[in-house]
């Protein structure tokens, strides 16, 4: 487990997960998400591509809305993941979201999950696929 200024990450199950915590609600700075995203994903997944899972639901709808707006889509950041997925509080603020991607083009609508066991088996499905494409590259899978 790696914590960085209140941004939990851990890997279970083949998964990079990611928690933020709501004390640092306002405190992460839109310059340093990037910073701390990659750190915490480097430092856990060791060169491999794995399914990335965000968790927001401990912190308030408009922190989520603005940390789902700057961490989708993830290419535009300095990290690499198989898949990004986010878990948020409830099906309102999902279709909030959802409305967002749709209007500003952004592909992640279909990532967003207010069921953590949905969420866990889109990342988990995300891993599989991705090791039968391409054993190399998730670097995990044993024959």
């Amino acid at each position: 487990m790696t914590e960085i200024d209140g941004v939990v990450f851990w890997i279970d199950s083949n998964i990079i997960h990611c928690t933020i915590s709501k004390e640092c609600e306002g405190a992460i700075f839109e310059d340093d998400v990037a910073k701390i995203f990659a750190s915490g994903i480097a430092t856990l997944s060791k060169g491999r591509y794995l399914p990335l899972l965000i968790d927001l639901r401990e912190v308030g709808n408009f922190e989520a809305f603005r940390l789902f707006t700057i961490l989708s889509p993830p290419s535009l950041l300095d990290f690499s993941v198989l898949s990004t997925s986010f878990l948020v509080r409830s099906n309102t603020l999902r279709i909030l979201l959802s409305m967002y991607c749709i209007a500003t083009g952004n592909a992640f609508w279909n990532t967003l999950y207010s069921n953590p066991k949905v969420a866990l088996d889109h990342s988990f499905g995300s891993f599989k696929k991705g090791c039968m494409d391409n054993q190399q590259v998730i670097g995990v899978w044993k024959r």
